[in-house]
């Protein structure tokens, strides 16, 4: 690998024939249609306007890993169909299947039973499409754990989710005002069952649907708001208070998870009850993003935060650059016959003096390039409408085909700069700079994967065909895209350094503490992540607490105060150490705000002991995730403050007469 970093050998110049271009973009067609069609078929859903079919999604916690609805013993329709789901729906650990809770729009039903609770043949219910499985000792205990761990079960009716409507601790208790909410923003389902006292569990087995919908001009009747409200009943000792034209009773006893139910079903049932809404259909998802006055002050918080910080670097960079920087080049451009020579003009030999290992160093620009290219234009769609909270996977999914997109900048960048180094072997930067960085994400995303799949049966697991398909788009899509930038790139005239390098290097005098490579990497990042540390905390709730993130515009802006905060302080920094004599800006530029990935691990480190995660499997997931996401995240930040950098630098010394 280290003769990829050398400057000698030739190269052959590339040529691609009609025949294989037209190849290359059949493939990514393709291969496009086929990644991008999850996607799009879930956004495409139909709907009945006289039926209404109830589907679930998983079952959640804030404490462990996501699973399959049908994990737990509770009934199921004869055949369970799965409906299309893309990448991101997978990552968050979504299983839309359908369930045995089918019904008449508009048709109340005081209560319903699935099963009656006892042993039947062949595990069937009352019903003859639905089987409800016999509890054994495995699946009781089971049902105990993910009670213990607070699942929730996450349902879907036309797309919006099932909300509880029901205080945490008067959990089990019957519908009545007492025990409902005044709000249902809380969007993460109902719990499965409740810990009542030290070794004693209920289960919630009656669930209460309550649906509002609204009819507009032409008839046609929409759902814009469903939650429910999870009770526990032993219906064996109330064999005849369920029917669906009376009333629940006023009082009743639950139902407790322990041994007497092993050998029986688990006795299930049901209420539904529908009111008409004036909400529209365009806004059935205001109540549950509308966010608490709390919320909205931490918000304005965060961008009044960040954009003082932008003010003050700002500032700090005018001052740098219109008063300190003049007086500097006014100086050395007298017209002596020998000025003297102090400050950062002593080191115009060697500025440009190339760096250890230049092809690693372009590889590192052009990953970062990359993946700046895919924020900046994800979040752009996304601030403008394009990615609906509904489906909250679809952003991930067209981060991963924009990411394979933006294989042509990647390359362009690469090469760019390998080349303004002096490189040679831009085939061989090519190649580490289409598989190093997503090559290392692909294998450690792959062994999450395996464990997810093989030793816990998580719904978290992606399914083999879409791993292959992020194979295919990697290999058939993104890997071309980078050898179409590189040959671009390479094809170009180098960058001409704006003064030359001397032969020999010039001797760094000592330097003090502030401005030892690692103070200045350390202090670097402080700022651009303290622009954005509160963004950080809402986008991580999103996808560990499984909350609905829906500000992408506000998001859009504090990424551009973080991309400009990045080139501020990195070229702050270089400054003061060019003025100290210190030429060795290259690489120290990139970790300088690269060091901002740093306090985001950190921040995830503080973020997880506040998960109080139970299950080692998840911790090494979220340590793994968050170590793949910071990672991304040192590549972007790092190459911003490289490339804005080296403009400085470039625009300083073209600025002063040299011999």
């Amino acid at each position: 690998m280290t003769r990829f970093f050398s400057h000698s050998s030739t190269t052959l110049p590339l040529r691609m024939q009609p025949a294989a271009q037209k190849s290359l973009l059949m493939l990514l067609s393709l291969f496009l249609c086929l990644f991008l069609s999850t996607s799009l078929s879930s956004a495409a859903a139909t709907t009945n306007p006289s039926f209404i079919r109830i589907k679930s999604r998983k079952l959640s916690s804030q404490h462990d890993l996501s699973y399959s609805f049908y994990s737990v013993p509770v009934c199921r329709p004869d055949q369970i169909s799965q409906s299309f789901e893309n990448l991101g729906d997978y990552l968050f650990g979504d299983r839309i299947e359908n369930t045995v809770y089918n019904f008449q729009y508009n048709q109340n039903i005081k209560c319903q039973h699935i099963n009656n609770g006892d042993k039947r043949d062949n595990g069937r219910s009352a019903y003859d499409s639905v089987v409800c499985p016999v509890l054994t000792e495995a699946s009781l205990n089971n049902l105990i754990r993910k009670v213990q761990e607070n699942y929730h079960v996450e349902m879907l009716v036309e797309g919006l989710p099932v909300a509880n409507h029901q205080y945490g601790a008067l959990c089990g208790q019957l519908p009545n005002r007492e025990v409902l909410q005044d709000i249902y923003n809380e969007a993460e389902g109902f719990p499965l069952g409740c810990t009542v006292s030290e070794g004693k569990w209920i289960l919630n087995n009656h669930w209460t649907f309550k649906f509002k919908f609204h009819e507009n001009e032409s008839g046609q009747r929409r759902v814009v708001a469903a939650y429910a409200i999870p009770s526990s009943i032993d219906w064996n000792k109330h064999p005849d208070a369920c029917a669906p034209d009376s009333a629940l009773p006023s009082e009743v006893n639950k139902l407790f998870l322990d041994t007497a139910l092993i050998g029986n079903q688990i006795p299930w049932s049901f209420s539904i009850s529908w009111e008409k809404s004036e909400i529209k259909y365009a806004s059935r998802w205001d109540a549950y993003l509308n966010m608490s006055s709390a919320d909205k002050s931490v918000q304005w918080f965060s961008i009044v935060n960040s954009i003082m910080i932008v003010i003050f670097l700002t500032v700090m960079v005018a001052i740098i650059m219109m008063r300190i920087l003049n007086r500097d080049i006014a100086y050395y451009n007298r017209d002596e016959e020998e000025p003297d020579e102090t400050g950062w003009k002593l080191v115009h030999a060697d500025v440009f003096r190339t760096p250890i290992a230049p092809g690693l160093l372009s590889v590192f620009v052009g990953s970062g390039a990359q993946v700046l290219a895919m924020c900046v234009i994800s979040l752009a769609f996304s601030a403008i409408g394009f990615v609906s909270v509904a489906h909250r996977g679809t952003l991930i999914q067209i981060m991963a085909v924009l990411f394979a997109l933006m294989g042509t900048p990647a390359g362009y960048v690469s090469i760019k700069f390998y080349k303004m180094m002096g490189g040679e072997r831009w085939k061989g930067v090519t190649l580490l700079t289409a598989f190093l960085f997503p090559g290392v994400i692909f294998v450690i995303f792959s062994f999450i994967n395996f464990l997810l799949l093989v030793g816990a049966h998580s719904s978290n697991a992606v399914p083999i065909t879409q791993i292959l398909m992020v194979m295919g788009l990697w290999f058939f899509v993104s890997v071309p895209l980078v050898f179409l930038g590189a040959f671009i790139a390479w094809k170009q005239e180098a960058l001409k350094h704006p003064v030359g390098v001397a032969r020999l290097p010039r001797l760094i005098p000592p330097q003090t503490i502030w401005n030892k490579p690692i103070v200045t990497i350390f202090l670097g990042g402080i700022l651009p992540f303290g622009a954005v540390f509160i963004q950080v905390y809402f986008i991580m709730s999103s996808i560990w607490l499984h909350k609905y993130y829906f500000v992408f515009g506000l998001a859009f802006i504090v990424f551009l105060i973080l991309i400009v905060t990045c080139a501020e302080i990195t070229i702050v920094l270089t400054y003061f150490q060019l003025c100290n004599e210190n030429y060795h800006w290259w690489w120290r530029s990139f970790f300088t705000a690269g060091s901002t990935a740093l306090y985001l691990l950190l921040y995830s480190v503080f973020y997880f002991f506040k998960l109080h995660v139970d299950s080692v499997l998840l911790a090494m997931v979220f340590f793994e995730y968050m170590g793949m996401i910071s990672f991304l995240f040192f590549l972007l930040t790092g190459s911003v403050g490289f490339i804005s950098t080296l403009w400085f630098v470039r625009k300083i010394f073209k600025s002063i007469k040299v011999d």
